[in-house]
């Protein structure tokens, strides 16, 4: 198993949505840190193979932390495509 790496001082920018999402759901530096390997990976296990690599593995891997809000947003503006 990977040990997860953690630092605030440098990012891209899905890593700082991985960090901002962790954040907003925790109530300690503790809850920060399990919040995170459940966002950025499958299962909360940190490995290369688990990593949520895209952000579009977000909406295939974690649902539960995502919404689709074009119905709420724009939906007048959107062209579905399937």
């Amino acid at each position: 198993m990977k040990s997860l790496l953690l630092t605030l001082r440098v990012s891209i920018a899905t890593t700082l949505i991985d960090y901002i999402e962790a954040m907003r759901l925790s109530s300690s530096f503790e809850d920060f840190v399990e919040f995170l390997k459940k966002i950025r990976y499958r299962g909360g296990i940190v490995s290369f193979g688990d990593r949520n690599h895209f952000v579009t593995d977000w909406r295939e891997f974690n649902g539960e932390f995502v919404e689709d809000a074009t119905g709420k947003i724009g939906l007048q503006d959107t062209r579905y495509c399937s």
